[in-house]
């Protein structure tokens, strides 16, 4: 039987492969049908390498720019990486809509990138001319329940999204879990409208503006 344990060498392999392809204007770039995608889905869930390899090269500028976005740290970014992908190859026979493959796997991207504001924010310590702006986030945070919107009309740009998930990562996790649980009500609920595009939960915005 195959097993799902997969050697962090070859994540660091993949990553490099493709971090390498993704910064050379030479390189061929990875096309996928929807089907492709889809069949390629089905073959990783029973343990086909070489199709997640391919699921990876695919996906991997989107998901490289969504982490270097959130983390910054460049030396920090392809450790969260690899350890998004190792999460992906050992979950990926969880996932039951293969047609959900990219939104499954920016979840954990996501989560991960969360986890890795959380770590940090334990030797954080706020400076004290942030002290209105983190006033600020507090009160958006507590309107969560009440009003979604407010919380992506105040942090639409590239800089209140770093204050606020730098600030008040571990908060924000518990909201976005919160929210996730409640997905089926907020298309009547939450509608947001940008550049002419509509969302359902504020998370979709911040990830989609944030490429």
């Amino acid at each position: 039987m195959f097993s799902l344990c997969m050697p962090n060498l070859l994540l660091k392999s993949c990553i490099f492969i493709c971090g390498s392809a993704s910064n050379s204007n030479s390189a061929e770039v990875m096309q996928l049908n929807a089907d492709e995608c889809r069949q390629a889905v089905e073959k990783s869930k029973y343990g086909d390498l070489d199709s997640f390899g391919k699921l990876v090269q695919y996906y991997y500028p989107v998901l490289h720019r969504y982490v270097a976005c959130r983390v910054g740290d460049a030396a920090e970014v392809d450790d969260v990486l690899q350890e998004i992908l190792l999460l992906a190859w050992l979950n990926i026979n969880k996932l039951r809509n293969t047609n959900a493959f990219k939104v499954w796997l920016m979840c954990i991207a996501n989560n991960c990138c969360n986890k890795w504001y959380i770590s940090k924010a334990l030797f954080d310590v706020p400076a004290e001319d942030d002290a209105l702006t983190s006033l600020e986030c507090l009160r958006v945070l507590d309107r969560w329940e009440d009003s979604p919107r407010i919380l992506v009309e105040n942090y639409m740009s590239r800089e209140g999204r770093s204050i606020l998930f730098r600030r008040y990562s571990h908060p924000v996790w518990k909201l976005e879990r919160y929210g996730q649980r409640w997905d089926e009500k907020l298309p009547n609920a939450n509608r947001i409208s940008i550049n002419g595009e509509e969302y359902i939960h504020w998370y979709d915005c911040l990830s989609d503006i944030a490429f």
